[in-house]
C-alpha cells in the first residue's frame, strides 16, 4: 500500500505479514491481533491505531509517527523503529525482545513495564 489513507477500518486479525505500507495515513483503525510480521512501514502516519495483541515481529518503522496507538501487549520482537516518533501511545506488556529503540523518540508514552517515558 502507498499514498493512501485508510481510516476508521476494522481490520482486526487481518494478515498483513511482509506487506509494505509507504506514505500512508493510518488514522482510527483497529488492528487487534493483525499479523503484522516483516511488514515495512515507511513513512507511516498511524494515529489511535489498536494495535492490541498485534504482531510486529521483525517490523520496520522507518521515518514513522504513533499517535495514541495501543500496543498493548503487541509482540515487538525483533522490530526496528528508526527515526519513528511515539507519542501519547501505550505499550504496557507489550512484548519486546531484541527491539531496537535507540532511534526512537517518545513522549508521553506508557511504557512496557509501566513506567511513562518523555524523551528531551
Amino acid at each position: 500500500m502507498e499514498g493512501i489513507n485508510i481510516v476508521g477500518v476494522d481490520l482486526s486479525c487481518s494478515n498483513l505479514s511482509q506487506g509494505g505500507i509507504d506514505i500512508c495515513r493510518l488514522e482510527d483503525v483497529n488492528l487487534t491481533g493483525a499479523d503484522l510480521r516483516g511488514a515495512n512501514l515507511i513513512e507511516a502516519s498511524i494515529c489511535g491505531v489498536n494495535l492490541t495483541g498485534a504482531d510486529l515481529t521483525d517490523a520496520k518503522l522507518c521515518d514513522a509517527s504513533l499517535r495514541r496507538a495501543n500496543l498493548t501487549v503487541a509482540n515487538l520482537t525483533r522490530t526496528r523503529l528508526i527515526r519513528t516518533d511515539i507519542i501519547d501511545s501505550n505499550l504496557t506488556n507489550a512484548i519486546v525482545n531484541v527491539t531496537d529503540f535507540s532511534r526512537t523518540f517518545f513522549r508521553n508514552t506508557i511504557m512496557p513495564d509501566g513506567t511513562i517515558r518523555t524523551d528531551d
